[in-house]
């Protein structure tokens, strides 16, 4: 901004006159012109500009006005420019105090910006989403599902809709496989979730509001809403079609058929997927296997969001879901989402080492035929799952990590990420046996475990009628049946192949052959 303006009046008639009010001066407001022909016609031009010609304000601050000279003012040719030049004035004096103001504004929120950098917020732990994210909104902000549903779906034309056939059932009703004609006319598989003519008013507001929450998903691990058909009956959700279905129905047709980098890869998908939906804010509660769809390719999609709400804070870390009452998946839960009923990213991430057990162990069911309430009680106690047969050590220390028992101990998803991928990276990690861990929880509930009597795991397993074979071959405890084989149950009269691989898959995953380590 320059020292001091210069206001230039000038006319057609080869007339100008130059006039500087001088430093921080602008109280004059009036320049004579002498000079001037009676009768002629003159055009003035009133302006202000620094020293290097720049005009302020453009062509907008420049005054005009048009006067023919009727007489002689005083004893020369004067004219009196006065009410323009006030105008200019007053104008130039308003525009530098708005620059001035601007600049301020600009330079204090530069320093704001720069204290609350996105260095800092990680620095204090708060996970931020990746640019082009959009955070979870909740359908039930909404005064009804309907209106979330608007917002969120799009409605399809039935008539575009061809379902093929039957391929499972869900809470709701059954699910069909089908192709979806879209609007360029290209046809793709599709899977369309109906919903039962005869279902409650709830059941209708929970099937929308899944449905709404799939519909702000945008994320190559998360499954995709194709849209949703509210005109006809049933209504349907219709969502992509992956050809080779759930995780852990995948895992169990294919039992022992992966290398461990495939393993890997589907726990990675599922890992970014998470990361995904922490970073916009959304908590699942019922992350499991059985909720993860696998595609082409086995690209692995989070899925299945009926027990989805979004978190109450923008920290994910640290906000949570309150529920009074519903069905909690006990042995993929965290103790304190089961005992508070508080959910959060941290009882996802817990959820998620149960997850990646189900991985290694070709979807084995978590804590094996225990009831519920001994679930509870054992992991209370501090009683943690083993590792899997053949699971590299680093993965299950991954597992334990998740299932820490204090969450703001627990990783985010984005380590969790970045920790699978450096495996995938470095495969010679994973041919590492797994060891004992070193917490003394899981020295305590191994201890525990190797005290319970073989009629009691028999019991556990529901396979009491093989207890007098056990006996009379000598077993009481469960420490005695480490390193026991096939062989060893053939010989004690347990012909069934189908018993004694059950047998044998819950001895390796006892924590009893850490015991003489112990």
């Amino acid at each position: 901004m320059p020292n001091s303006l210069r206001y230039d009046v000038a006319c057609d008639n080869q007339c100008e006159l130059e006039f500087s009010p001088g430093k921080n001066n602008l109280s004059k407001t009036e320049v004579e012109i002498s000079g001037l022909i009676i009768g002629r016609y003159y055009n003035f031009k009133v302006y202000s500009k620094n020293e290097i010609s720049v005009i302020y304000g453009g062509l907008n601050a420049v005054a005009n006005k048009t006067f023919k000279i009727n007489k002689r003012h005083s004893s020369r040719d004067e004219f009196v420019l006065k009410t323009e030049y006030k105008l200019l004035a007053a104008f130039t004096t308003l525009l530098i105090l708005a620059l001035m103001i601007a600049i301020v504004c600009i330079l204090r929120r530069k320093r704001h910006n720069h204290r609350h950098s996105k260095c800092d917020f990680e620095d204090n732990g708060i996970e931020l989403p990746e640019a082009g994210h959009k955070m979870y909104i909740d359908p039930m902000n909404y005064v009804d599902t309907e209106t979330a549903l608007k917002e969120f779906a799009n409605e399809i034309d039935i008539a575009s809709l061809a379902l093929e056939r039957h391929i499972g059932g869900g809470e709701f009703g059954d699910v069909y496989k089908g192709t979806l004609t879209l609007k360029d006319e290209r046809t793709i598989l599709v899977a369309a979730k109906t919903l039962k003519p005869n279902s409650s008013e709830k059941s209708h507001q929970d099937f929308f509001m899944e449905a709404s929450a799939m519909g702000q998903f945008n994320d190559p691990n998360v499954i995709h809403l194709e849209g949703v058909i509210t005109k006809a009956v049933p209504k349907m959700i219709v969502v992509e079609y992956m050809i080779n279905g759930s995780l852990d129905n995948f895992l169990k047709k294919n039992d022992g058929g992966f290398t461990a980098i495939q393993l890997f890869s589907m726990a990675s998908d599922v890992a970014s997927g998470m990361k995904y939906l922490a970073e916009i804010n959304f908590v699942h509660r019922d992350l499991a296997a059985r909720n993860i769809l696998v595609g082409e390719n086995m690209i692995c999609k989070v899925a299945d969001f009926g027990l989805s709400r979004e978190l109450e804070t923008t920290d994910s870390s640290q906000g949570e879901y309150f529920t009074q009452g519903g069905k909690i998946p006990v042995r993929w839960t965290a103790p304190e989402a089961i005992k508070y009923r508080t959910f959060s990213t941290a009882s996802d991430v817990w959820s998620f080492g149960i997850l990646l057990w189900e991985i290694m162990s070709s979807a084995q069911r978590p804590y094996w035929n225990w009831d519920n309430f001994k679930v509870m009680q054992r992991v209370e106690e501090g009683f943690r799952l083993p590792s899997p047969v053949n699971c590299p050590q680093a993965v299950h220390g991954l597992m334990l990590k998740c299932w820490e028992k204090e969450r703001s101990l627990r990783p985010r998803f984005r380590n969790i990420l970045v920790t699978i991928n450096e495996w995938i990276e470095t495969p010679e990690v994973l041919h590492q046996p797994a060891t004992k861990p070193d917490t003394n929880n899981y020295v305590q509930a191994t201890c525990k475990e190797s005290k319970r009597t073989v009629e009691e795991w028999l019991d556990d397993i529901k396979m009491s009628s093989y207890v007098p074979h056990f006996i009379a071959a000598g077993y009481e405890n469960v420490a005695d049946l480490a390193g026991l084989l096939d062989n060893d149950l053939k010989t004690m009269g347990i012909s069934l192949v189908g018993h004694r691989n059950k047998m044998l898959r819950t001895i390796r995953s006892l924590p009893i052959t850490e015991e003489k380590n112990v």
